[in-house]
């Protein structure tokens, strides 16, 4: 949220934060909204990828404000590191996206020193700032992936020549995967489209949802769509053979499995089969590749069979009709009187 972000920019950097989004709907990942100029602050904790919430921070955080700013690489970064507790191993970020169009100029939280050359000369110490900040990070087995916008290898283009190295220092070394560039604003829905794909590709996420008699997904899906087994195969490649459906983003029925191609494939045929779970009744099942559903997509009656090319980003959904559940309850009625089931009765009855 610099002041090098023009109106223009800002609306441009819009559309490709939502095609980020868009590339992982229907899946289980989650997303976080962290802003940055002066200084730094997490606008939309942890949530659905496919949430209102995440939309709302993303326009949000995309809105033009006129104010003078900063680029805070380090207090983005510390902001970051703060929130991202390691939980029996894992960390709360998988991956960290650091969008910017600047080199840092300024370091946490905030300097009133800084230089007001904030989109030429830059200065050492914001920059080491920003790079031990974003270890911490990395400390934790979180990747962090810098987008440069405005950027060329060597070049400047609205910016410093070399501005490449900076990202290089806080991302990593290799270019078009510990960082990326784009010469603007309006390549960067590509280029954001192309991470979501490097990172999350070659995975399938599924969810089984239950609906009523009526067809419509329940309002919560019950604790029942959890514990379900899928199993898959391939026409090529290598894919994880079975899935079991688990709470994922505070929601049941999720699951998630890996795929790859074997040498020289350019698609292979993707069968996933529902093992027929109590109280359920297969309903319908769809799965989107890259956000497309396949148009020779094959649907059995309890599968569903499609065609994926590599590293695609794959979600599926299986509707099941969820059974109505039928409880009996036994009382005992021993010389007209009524005892509940679980009752001890009177040691003289007979019960015949």
């Amino acid at each position: 949220q610099s002041t090098s972000v023009s109106s223009s920019e800002m609306t441009q950097f819009r559309t490709a934060l939502n095609s980020f989004v868009e590339a992982l709907s229907g899946t289980s990942s989650k997303g976080a909204v962290y802003t940055f100029g002066t200084t730094a602050a997490r606008t939309q904790e942890l949530t659905s990828i496919d949430s209102s919430a995440l939309a709302s921070a993303i326009t949000s955080a995309t809105t033009y404000n006129s104010t003078t700013k900063y680029t805070n690489w380090d207090a983005a970064f510390r902001t970051v590191a703060q929130d991202n507790v390691v939980t029996g191993g894992v960390p709360t970020y998988d991956l960290v996206l650091l969008l910017t169009d600047g080199d840092p100029t300024t370091f946490a939280p905030s300097n009133p020193a800084a230089t007001t050359n904030f989109n030429g000369t830059v200065r050492f110490q914001p920059n080491a700032e920003a790079i031990f900040s974003a270890n911490t990070v990395k400390s934790a087995g979180t990747k962090v992936v810098g987008v440069g916008v405005g950027m060329v290898v060597g070049v400047g283009v609205g910016m410093s020549t070399n501005s490449d190295l900076n990202l290089k220092a806080v991302s990593g070394p290799n270019i078009n995967s510990d960082y990326f560039l784009s010469t603007n604003f309006a390549g960067l829905s590509a280029k954001l489209k192309e991470i979501a794909t490097i990172n999350c590709g070659g995975k399938i996420s599924l969810q089984k949802v239950a609906v009523d008699q009526a067809g419509n997904p329940l309002a919560v899906n019950p604790v029942e769509s959890n514990g379900i087994g899928f199993t898959l195969s391939t026409s090529s490649g290598t894919i994880t053979p079975t899935m079991t459906t688990g709470v994922a983003n505070n929601q049941n029925g999720w699951a998630e499995a890996a795929y790859t191609l074997g040498n020289g494939a350019t698609s292979t045929i993707i069968t996933i089969t529902e093992v027929p779970g109590p109280r359920f009744d297969f309903k319908r099942a769809v799965c989107r590749v890259n956000n497309v559903i396949p148009a020779d997509a094959i649907q059995g009656p309890n599968s569903y069979t499609f065609k994926a090319t590599p590293g695609a980003i794959v979600a599926c959904g299986f509707e099941n009709t969820l059974r109505p559940a039928v409880t009996v309850t036994k009382n005992w009625v021993v010389n007209g009187v009524s005892y509940a089931g679980t009752a001890s009765l009177p040691s003289n009855s007979i019960v015949g």
